[in-house]
């Protein structure tokens, strides 16, 4: 008589463990110690437990989708939270979210998520500054969104960083801007190493490059960003635009601007990053560029379903180049009597540019 194949209780009986720990042993080896894993090994070794044959490889389908993200990027992930929810909604599958800290407990929290969780697939979202993700061995497909490391061994989708500023810095060298600041919170925030990269490259190729252009604050209390605005736009030589890398610090950057007296764009153009809704009804109303929320998402989620089809990718490192310009008013021309040469062209946005002008008029 075929003597029975061992279990994961009987793994569990031989190791003086739970079936849990066999569990995550089998389908999330990443997410157990060392010592444990041993443990478990040797018990499978003396019972002859074939992980590979043995049904209980991967029998949880939890049909979660873990989304990871820096606890400083929560608004830059807010806008793909909202279409992948509806994506994995269509798919009867559900998304969690785990913020990560910047410090020694981010691993532990992220261990803890995979086996409380037990994810059929992780999006890790503006995680470059996380280098224990590529030490690890998940057994569940693992995608870089957004800001993904240089050289990684995961499948990443992103947005074309130097693309953005090249253009940036091109549209407002159009407007006759010799003098462009860069400014930026501190380093440590997701995606500005490669943005000052980009601004640096940028600015060089079109000989206008000075070290004294690129402001990044060592944190980014109020207090030291309203300091930091009131240094940049009290100047001797004041620049003729501000680039700032993200909408919420151009809109600080226009408040301080019209404390001081300042026109905006007659005195000082400021450009931005994000497409944030708020930027189209600011006054003056916010040039900035969009992230392709949408496309991004989409391939994102495109590219988890096809690896968990048993799919090869076609391509592992997708990079998204077409990113929209949204013109507005702060770095529109003026004539000299104060009039704009181009307006929006949408109906709406051109009544809205029409009344704040008449509301700005002294």
């Amino acid at each position: 008589m075929e003597s029975k194949k061992p279990t994961i209780y009987d793994v569990a009986k031989e190791a003086g463990v739970s079936p849990a720990s066999v569990s995550r042993m089998i389908n999330h080896p990443s997410t157990i110690s060392e010592n444990l894993r041993k443990k478990i090994q040797d018990a499978m070794e003396r019972l002859d437990f074939n992980i590979e044959t043995s049904w209980h490889k991967n029998y949880v389908k939890s049909g979660i989708i873990l989304l990871v993200y820096p606890v400083k990027a929560a608004l830059l992930v807010e806008n793909y939270v909202k279409i992948l929810k509806a994506s994995t909604i269509k798919d009867k599958r559900r998304l969690v979210m785990l913020a990560i800290p910047d410090n020694s407990v981010a691993r532990t929290d992220f261990e803890e998520a995979v086996s409380t969780y037990q994810p059929i697939g992780i999006f890790a979202f503006f995680c470059r500054n996380f280098p224990f993700f590529e030490e690890m061995a998940l057994s569940v497909p693992f995608i870089y969104v957004c800001d993904a490391p240089s050289e990684t061994k995961y499948p990443s989708v992103d947005f074309d960083s130097d693309k953005i500023m090249a253009d940036g810095v091109n549209h407002l060298k159009s407007r006759g801007c010799k003098n462009i600041v860069y400014f930026s919170p501190s380093k440590s925030f997701p995606g500005i190493e490669r943005q000052i990269s980009g601004i640096i490259d940028a600015l060089r190729e079109n000989n206008i490059y000075s070290s004294t252009n690129i402001i990044t604050m060592t944190n980014s209390s109020q207090e030291l960003s309203r300091e930091t605005m009131i240094n940049i736009l009290s100047r001797k030589y004041m620049p003729d635009a501000v680039f700032c890398s993200n909408d919420y610090l151009a809109l600080h950057l226009m408040n301080v601007a019209s404390e001081l007296g300042l026109h905006i764009p007659k005195d000082i153009l400021v450009l931005s990053i994000g497409g944030s809704e708020i930027s189209k009804y600011c006054v003056p109303s916010l040039t900035t560029f969009c992230y392709p929320h949408e496309n991004i998402s989409f391939i994102a989620y495109k590219m988890l379903n096809d690896l968990l089809g048993g799919n090869t990718l076609a391509n592992r490192h997708i990079m998204i180049s077409d990113i929209e310009l949204a013109y507005r008013e702060s770095t529109s021309i003026k004539l000299e009597d104060d009039t704009e040469t181009e307006l929006p062209t949408d109906y709406g946005e051109t009544l809205h540019h029409v009344f704040s002008s008449l509301f700005r008029k002294k």
